[in-house]
């Protein structure tokens, strides 16, 4: 398998949180909450990134809650909601 496939910008983060929003809608969900981190713009390791990274979250349509307790590599994790009509 290519190693570019699980590469920084290759739309796989994407592609999960998509995927999760279409299964929560399909079973019913009134909404979805993710906990992604809120790096506010600075480098983070990709290997701490797994929970997802704010924007990506902004992207998708989701609004922030408030921040989580504690951090996740010295940046915070925020509780995020996209609701469904």
């Amino acid at each position: 398998m290519p190693a570019s496939l699980w590469g920084t910008g290759s739309g796989v983060t994407r592609a999960l949180l998509d995927g999760a929003v279409d299964y929560a809608k399909s079973k019913g969900a009134k909404a979805i909450d993710g906990f992604p981190v809120d790096n506010q713009g600075d480098t983070i390791d990709r290997t701490l990134a797994y929970p997802g990274m704010r924007t990506i979250f902004d992207d998708a349509g989701f609004t922030p809650l408030g921040e989580v307790r504690g951090n996740h590599a010295g940046h915070k994790r925020i509780a995020m909601r996209r609701t469904f009509d």
